[in-house]
C-alpha cells in the first residue's frame, strides 16, 4: 500500500489539533457527556438493587441506550466531530418518547407492546431471510451467502418467537397488532398506536409537547441522516456550482450536537428515574445541579468558522 495514505491532506483534516480556546471548549463539552455516563452508571447500578417489574425493565434498558448514544457522543465530540454526533441523537430523542409514554399509564400493557413490535420485527426479518435460503425472494450473493449460513438457527428461531407471541403474557397484545395490521392491509403498525395510542411519531411528540424536537430532528437532521444535506460541506460560490470543500472535524456544530445530546439523556434520566425509584429520583437531582452551570454556557457558545 502506498505510504501517501498514511498521512491525511492538511487543513482537510488534523486529528492533532489542540485549538487554544476552541480547544478548551471541545474539552469542556466532552467533559459533559463524560459526566452524564458517570451519572448513568451510578443510576444503572442503584436500579439493578430495586425490584423491578416488567414496565421498570423496558423504561430501564431504554434509559440505558440513551446513556450509551451519550457516550458515543463524548468521544466523537472530543475529537470534534459533529456531524455525525448530531445524528446519533435522533435515536435518543426516540428513545425519550418511548419513556414518557410507558410511564405516563397503564405502564405494563405500554411496556408488552413496545416488546412485542421488538418480537414481531425480529419475526418478519427472520421470514424474509427464510425466503431468500429458498430461492423465494432476489438478493445479491453475498447476502444470499450470510442468509444461507445462518439458515438452521433462523429456522429454529421462527418458530420459538412465534410460540412467544401466541402465549399467554402477549396475547391480549398480539391480538390487537394483528387486527391492526390486517386493517392496514398488511403494514404493521407502531407499537404505541395500539389500543388507540399516537397515530405516528409526530403525534406522540405532541402529545408530550415535544413538537418543536420532532421539528428539528426530522427536518435538520433527518435531511442529513438521509444524504440530502451533503452539499452544505461544499462551500458553493461559482457559476459552475463548484467551490471549497470543508476540512473534516471543524466542529461547528458541536454545541448544537451537545445541546440536543444532552437535553434529551436529562429528559430520559428524569422520567426513567421517576417511573422507577425515589432513590434514583434523589441521584438526579445531584446529577441536575452539578451541570446545571454548563447548560447555561453550552446555550451562549457559538463556533463561527473552521477552526484548523
Amino acid at each position: 500500500m502506498s505510504s501517501m495514505f498514511n498521512k491525511p491532506i492538511p487543513g482537510l483534516l488534523d486529528r492533532n489539533h489542540q485549538g487554544g480556546k476552541f480547544g478548551v471548549a471541545v474539552d469542556r463539552l466532552a467533559r459533559l457527556l463524560d459526566i452524564n455516563t458517570n451519572f448513568a452508571t451510578h443510576f444503572l447500578e442503584i436500579a439493578s438493587g430495586v425490584e423491578l417489574d416488567f414496565s421498570h425493565g423496558i423504561v430501564l434498558s431504554l434509559f440505558r441506550s440513551v446513556a450509551e448514544i451519550n457516550d458515543a457522543c463524548s468521544v466523537l465530540v472530543s475529537q470534534r466531530i459533529d456531524r455525525p454526533a448530531e445524528l446519533l441523537t435522533r435515536t435518543q430523542f426516540e428513545a425519550v418518547l418511548h419513556i414518557k409514554y410507558i410511564a405516563e399509564t397503564n405502564f405494563e400493557m405500554r411496556a408488552k407492546c413496545y416488546a412485542h413490535q421488538k418480537l414481531a420485527d425480529e419475526l418478519d426479518t427472520l421470514r424474509k431471510r427464510m425466503k431468500i435460503h429458498r430461492g423465494e425472494s432476489v438478493s445479491d450473493s453475498f447476502t444470499k451467502d450470510f442468509v444461507s449460513s445462518n439458515a438452521k438457527n433462523d429456522a429454529a428461531n421462527i418458530p420459538r418467537i412465534e410460540t412467544r407471541l401466541a402465549g399467554s403474557f402477549y396475547s391480549e397484545v398480539h391480538t390487537e397488532y394483528r387486527r391492526i395490521l390486517k386493517k392496514r392491509g398488511g403494514r404493521k403498525p407502531h407499537w404505541y398506536s395500539l389500543f388507540g395510542g399516537p397515530k405516528n411519531l409526530y403525534d406522540l411528540s405532541d402529545q408530550f409537547k415535544l413538537g418543536d424536537y420532532f421539528d428539528e430532528i426530522y427536518g435538520y437532521l433527518s435531511a442529513e441522516s438521509h444524504a440530502q444535506r451533503s452539499q452544505t460541506a461544499l462551500g458553493i460560490n461559482s457559476a459552475d456550482g463548484m467551490g471549497t470543500i470543508d476540512g473534516f472535524r471543524n466542529g461547528l456544530n458541536l454545541p448544537h450536537a451537545c445541546v440536543l445530546c444532552h437535553t434529551f439523556f436529562r429528559i430520559a434520566a428524569l422520567d426513567a428515574a421517576d417511573h422507577i425509584s425515589p432513590e434514583l429520583v434523589g441521584l438526579f437531582r445531584q446529577w441536575d445541579l452539578l451541570t446545571a452551570s454548563d447548560r447555561g454556557w453550552i446555550n451562549e457558545l457559538r463556533f463561527t468558522k473552521p477552526q484548523f
